[in-house]
């Protein structure tokens, strides 16, 4: 997918556009670090998307009201419009509060700081008047975004029956509580009628990912991946979507050519940590796999698809931890730090890094952990000044992954956005005769 720069600003304007979304970014950074108090006329004040749930619920409590589920914080001139968007993680001890009212319509307040930003709540379709197989079309795939499915092939995982789960996974235990499906595991059919479905339904559609759990076997799962997506790329709905597929490597490499050969537009290896002591107590089940069969599968991948298309998802948050997982000495300088040499780790073997800011509703083994919201907005400034500057991002592509608004339980691809748009002004002040 590639997305054009639609006009080129003067300096003053690249200048007041690079301040008006660097601060959209800080409110997105507070959004996800410290949650947000959600008040019941939200919703009813119109209609709004209410995705709860993809493989986990993002939120600390569950509420007992519909609230929205995404905010747009701000637009991007410069980019048509698109937005930066970012997930409403209900938390009701928070200091943020989302309200509505007919004066202001709707705004986050900040009673810590005593701010206001007035936001807009998208109005998408998420499916929830069809259906599939007599049951709610969002029970198999959800709205992630403005122009984004996701689907979650299993929310079961192997490493869970020997006590091997990433211990900061709720996959199972957060099935396990809503039962949105009759199973575990949903089948290619039902997965491929699903994506039709909601790709037809709205063509503003562009992007899907496939994500969540593991099969018994490694070679088994990519081999499902590959029959998805060979049957996906058949569909007239779906033909041209921009797929995404995270999974574990096979035992035989040979099956990634296959994923590529698919016609699979990106392929995401996830380490979640960098650290071979932290990876074995962060991903035991991953660690038995090893690190190293991961990083030999990562060449092979990168040799498969093309540049800038191989990916491995970081967890913010747990870069920094010690070996025993406890959250109590976490400080948020260290695990910018880590985190950052995290990323230049993938990139030296010409893999993107990206990144999950952590989240727990309550099932994970490492619990809740209180982050630092302007370390998060720290951070994700110098991740994308250093993703930004490897040139694996092609500028023309707009994003990191998927498009800016695709995205809004992480702000990977807003860091790249700054960095871009830091470009964009220095640009703008070299250029001949702008003013």
């Amino acid at each position: 997918m590639t997305f054009h720069r639609v006009q080129r600003l003067d300096k003053a304007d690249a200048a007041a556009e690079l301040r008006s979304v660097r601060e959209a970014v800080a409110w997105k950074a507070k959004l996800l670090a410290l949650g947000v108090a959600v008040h019941p006329g939200v919703a009813r004040a119109r209609r709004v998307n209410l995705t709860r749930r993809h493989l986990y619920d993002y939120g600390i409590e569950v509420p007992s009201y519909d609230i929205p589920y995404e905010v747009i914080l701000a637009h991007i001139p410069s980019l048509g419009g698109r937005a930066v968007a970012a997930r409403v993680r209900y938390n009701p001890d928070s200091p943020l509060q989302l309200v509505a009212s007919e004066r202001d319509g709707v705004v986050i307040y900040d009673a810590h700081d005593r701010e206001v930003r007035g936001v807009e709540v998208a109005d998408l379709e998420d499916f929830r008047e069809l259906e599939i197989d007599g049951m709610p079309l969002s029970n198999v795939v959800q709205r992630l975004g403005c122009d984004l499915l996701g689907v979650v092939p299993t929310n079961d995982c192997i490493y869970y029956r020997g006590g091997n789960e990433c211990r900061f996974c709720e996959i199972r235990p957060t099935f396990q509580v809503n039962r949105p499906y009759p199973r575990y595991r949903k089948s290619v059919d039902t997965m491929i009628r699903a994506s039709v479905a909601a790709a037809g339904a709205d063509p503003s559609i562009e992007c899907v990912t496939y994500n969540g759990g593991q099969l018994a076997a490694y070679d088994s799962t990519v081999r499902m991946y590959v029959d998805l997506l060979t049957r996906l790329r058949d569909q007239v709905e779906t033909v041209n979507l921009n797929c995404t597929v995270a999974v574990m490597p096979p035992d035989d490499l040979d099956l990634l050519d296959q994923l590529s050969a698919a016609r699979l537009d990106q392929l995401s290896l996830n380490t979640e940590v960098m650290r071979p002591d932290l990876f074995e107590q962060i991903a035991p089940g991953k660690a038995a796999y090893g690190l190293g069969r991961m990083f030999r599968a990562m060449q092979h991948a990168v040799e498969a698809f093309p540049r800038g298309r191989v990916y491995s998802n970081l967890v913010y948050g747990m870069q920094s931890l010690p070996p025993d997982l406890c959250t109590d000495s976490w400080r948020a300088e260290a695990e910018n730090t880590a985190g950052l040499e995290a990323a230049e780790m993938l990139l030296e073997r010409n893999v993107v890094p990206i990144y999950t800011v952590y989240h727990s509703a309550g099932h994970s083994r490492i619990g809740p952990l209180s982050l630092d919201h302007d370390a998060l907005l720290a951070f994700t400034i110098d991740y994308g000044r250093l993703v930004w500057n490897s040139g694996l991002i092609d500028r023309s592509r707009g994003s990191i992954l998927f498009n800016i608004c695709s995205i809004p339980n992480s702000v990977y691809n807003e860091g790249w956005l700054l960095a871009e748009l830091e470009a964009r002004c220095a640009e703008a002040v070299a250029a001949p005769g702008l003013p």
